[in-house]
């Protein structure tokens, strides 16, 4: 089996956000012959229990929504449609029918919530520089 390299991003400067891109497409979509995924500026975040994909996206991508999910915020609770997609990672693992939902957001087209971090490991790093490190499988406590 070959060895699955680890997304690292690496930033000038301490940041206070880690942003990579990101690749979605409808589940079953990546990688076949016709598809058009779309590419993404995703936030990675913790504190989404679900990974969010733009209003945009979904318009771009022609989705249709599988039904609605409450969503609860810092704003408080909204109601959204639910997507099934594929989103690959910059290191190109691809991650099949993974359940979005989607909201008016501003400073990416995506956030990597919990749902996808929780398959891993996740290393930040703040010396001089951030590095943010995020590898599937998860391996615990082995250096990254």
């Amino acid at each position: 089996m070959n060895k699955i390299e680890p997304v690292v991003c690496e930033f000038n400067g301490l940041v206070h956000e880690i942003k990579s891109s990101l690749v979605v497409a409808p589940s079953s979509v990546i990688g076949k012959p016709g598809s058009t995924p779309v590419m993404c500026t995703a936030i990675w975040d913790t504190g989404a229990a679900f990974t969010v994909i733009s209003s945009e996206v979904v318009k771009q991508l022609n989705l249709p929504a599988l039904g609605k999910k409450a969503v609860h915020t810092a704003n408080g609770i909204y109601h959204a449609n639910v997507y099934s997609v594929d989103v690959m990672l910059p290191n190109k693992l691809v991650v099949s029918g993974v359940e979005v939902t989607d909201s008016d957001l501003k400073l990416c087209d995506a956030l990597i919530g919990m749902d996808i971090i929780a398959l891993g490991d996740m290393k930040i790093s703040n010396k001089i520089n951030t590095k943010f490190v995020f590898r599937i499988p998860a391996e615990g406590d082995q250096p990254m």
